[in-house]
């Protein structure tokens, strides 16, 4: 399954915003992108966009081979930044937002390093002393390997689902929104991961509603494509609402109020703005003020993940304890002839 956010892909992207600014023509700019990402998968479809492009296909049909590779958030902000002459801007703003989660995603990897190696210590060494006893090895390597093999399959089921969130189509069948599911309102209810859900949320759509609306673009049908975008389908099925209620002439912030999905403070913002007649100023806030509290939140797990770690390494060690105490217990029941 394809990284969404292959740093090669960011900096393929970041080279074509570079020629675009230069004059550089689309295929030549498209080709050299294909260049960063060496040769990797993810290069094959710029190479593919350059050969369309080289046809005069539109924006749309050149972001097509790359969906494996860049969110439908993404293609929608370049593909309106393109139509609006803000394309620039677009490249930027998505460049932006792919670094900040990467360096985020490395920040939580990190943090989890020491106690992994705790842990790996700590699988080898407890069962040891009862395999000394005169335990059999194949009990001891079933002790051992546990944990580890528990471990690794719960970080392997977290990142495939992680990048099947990110990369999966947000639409269902006949193109209507996809529904929100079990996972989406699990991922809302927990804590400190809740809060880090919703800021995400708000971050990429508001910083998307922020470009779509200086590209030009109705407010409605900007809300459209952020409902296509959204992360949880819970805030995806609010922003579809939320378009179809200004098609028919709702004003924003009185069907924001209906809400429990956005604070008093993001309603206040956008009434600010829409009485200003600069919505995608106060989007775009909004969505810069997101980002830094995803980013405290994202310290404050980076904080708590090591720790339950700690105390799952703890848990594992006790219970080791306790069945090296039976053992030696049976052991002097046999010499006692107990």
């Amino acid at each position: 399954m394809a990284d969404p956010l292959d740093h090669r892909v960011t900096e393929a992207l970041r080279a074509w915003r570079i020629q675009f600014s230069a004059g550089v023509a689309l295929p030549v700019a498209l080709t050299h992108a294909a260049a960063v990402c060496g040769g990797r998968p993810s290069g094959q479809g710029f190479l593919i966009a350059a050969q369309r492009a080289q046809t005069g296909a539109p924006i749309e049909q050149l972001l097509e081979p790359l969906a494996e590779y860049i969110s439908e958030g993404d293609r929608i902000l370049i593909a309106a930044g393109w139509a609006g002459g803000r394309a620039e801007a677009a490249f930027d703003a998505v460049v932006e937002r792919r670094v900040l989660w990467n360096n985020t995603r490395r920040k939580i990897r990190a943090g989890m390093a020491l106690p992994a190696l705790v842990l790996l210590l700590a699988a080898f060494v407890a069962p040891l002393p009862a395999f000394l006893l005169g335990g059999s090895a194949e009990a001891y390597l079933a002790k051992a390997f546990t944990p580890l093999v528990v471990a690794g399959l719960a970080v392997w089921f977290c990142g495939r689902v992680w990048r099947q969130r990110a990369l999966s189509a947000r639409e269902g069948p006949g193109g209507d929104i996809a529904p929100p599911d079990f996972l989406d309102r699990v991922l809302l209810r927990l804590p400190l991961v809740g809060r880090m859900e919703r800021q995400r949320n708000l971050a990429e759509t508001f910083m998307l509603l922020g470009n779509l609306i200086s590209a030009g673009v109705l407010l409605s049908r900007a809300f459209e494509f952020c409902a296509r975008s959204a992360p949880n389908g819970f805030y995806r099925a609010e922003f579809a609402r939320l378009g179809t209620a200004l098609q028919r002439g709702s004003k924003l912030t009185e069907c924001l109020s209906a809400s429990d999905l956005f604070d008093p403070s993001v309603v206040a913002v956008l009434h600010t703005g829409e009485v200003a007649g600069r919505i995608d100023d106060a989007a775009q806030r909004l969505g810069r003020d997101s980002q830094e509290r995803f980013g405290e939140s994202v310290q404050q797990l980076g904080q708590w993940l090591p720790r339950l770690m700690y105390g799952l390494v703890c848990l594992y060690v006790i219970v080791q304890i306790f069945s090296l105490a039976s053992e030696i217990s049976k052991q002097y029941g046999k010499v006692l002839g107990v």
